[in-house]
């Protein structure tokens, strides 16, 4: 294939953005955009749905708007067990059908509770050393509601805690590179 005939093909592409879909709901909602504006000295005005791109061309929601609507129909969760396999289900809490950002905030939330802290205290001194690195579990959380591919089959990111390791589906790309920002902090 010369390439002029791979321009061609990538021009002709179908490009499927999040922003041309139209919701499959067209009643949405906005207070939790609204909170989370407020809270970072923000204010939206009327026509935020247009300056945020919310809208598709012919004026109706778009996808995007409806995962950052009140409700949604994206179940995303985090599940924990108590091996190292998915045998033996402790828990496994379900955050979304609300927001991205406050499903966001609720995984973060709920990971940092679970991210327990090991001790060794030796004779000099103790040492903390917690299961995974927080900033690095932030970013891939981000990551991990932020380039998840919404428009295929609506099938949301899932948060799993292993006794030996965390495992987020839906980063097959992305994890490796980020797995070694995860091993704990040395003291």
């Amino acid at each position: 294939m010369t390439t002029q005939q791979i321009e061609d093909l990538y021009c002709r592409r179908v490009r499927n953005s999040l922003k041309s879909i139209v919701a499959p709901r067209q009643d949405l909602t906005f207070r939790q955009l609204h909170i989370y504006y407020e809270s970072k000295g923000l204010h939206l005005n009327e026509q935020f749905a247009s300056t945020l791109d919310l809208l598709t061309d012919d004026g109706s929601y778009n996808y995007v708007a409806y995962l950052l609507a009140d409700e949604n129909s994206n179940s995303i969760k985090v599940a924990k067990y108590e091996g190292k396999d998915r045998v033996v289900l402790i828990s496994n809490k379900e955050l979304g059908y609300c927001s991205l950002l406050k499903a966001t905030d609720l995984v973060l939330e709920q990971l940092k509770v679970e991210n327990a802290v090991k001790s060794e205290i030796t004779y000099k001194r103790r040492i903390d050393t917690p299961l995974w690195n927080e900033s690095a579990m932030r970013e891939i959380v981000i990551n991990a509601m932020v380039h998840n591919d919404y428009s295929v089959n609506e099938v949301p990111p899932k948060f799993e805690i292993f006794s030996d390791r965390e495992l987020w589906r839906k980063l097959p790309k992305l994890l490796p590179k980020l797995l070694p920002k995860l091993l704990p902090i040395k003291s």
